[in-house]
């Protein structure tokens, strides 16, 4: 199993990229699951619309609606990341996302959109690349880092078992 981090400054372009790395994994019949980090204080959309999230905000402090097809669950805490990935590590998923936590100690790709988010390169730990988002160009001293999608889509292929 491996773990990926996508970080980068909001409208950096992380979400278009984890889009593109799920579908080139689940091409190759692989597991993949998701962890996004939602850093605004309003709260989560649970669909208030929908029985599960009528319940939810009657008060219900967890609810899971299960269905053929999937489920979802709601819960009245930060579940929190280490316990998100355990979750996905007992799903046997091949390979976890992480959007976003941009702190978390995981093998991380760097999104950078503008000169200004060149900061994250000297602030993050545990870098393993960038990618350039919005037609920005990386200065020369940086760019060693950056690949294009297509060129990440193969390395992580061949460095999987690493990560």
């Amino acid at each position: 199993m491996s773990i990926i981090q996508i970080v980068g400054f909001q409208n950096s372009g992380k979400t278009t990229f984890a889009q593109k790395l799920i579908g080139h994994f689940k091409q190759r019949g692989m597991q993949v699951g998701i962890i996004k980090h939602h850093g605004h204080l309003n709260g989560l959309d649970i669909y208030a619309d929908k029985d599960t999230g009528k319940l939810f905000e009657a008060g219900a402090d967890v609810a899971i609606a299960n269905s053929p097809m999937s489920s979802e669950m709601f819960m009245r805490q930060d579940f929190g990341l280490k316990r998100s990935v355990a979750l996905m590590q007992r799903q046997n998923m091949d390979v976890i996302l992480i959007e976003g936590y941009k702190h978390a100690p995981y093998p991380k790709i760097v999104l950078l959109s503008k000169v200004e988010d060149l900061v994250l390169l000297e602030t993050l730990q545990n870098i393993i690349g960038v990618y350039c988002t919005h037609g920005f160009i990386l200065p020369p001293q940086y760019e060693r880092l950056n690949l294009d999608m297509v060129s990440w889509l193969v390395w992580l292929e061949q460095h999987m078992v690493n990560l």
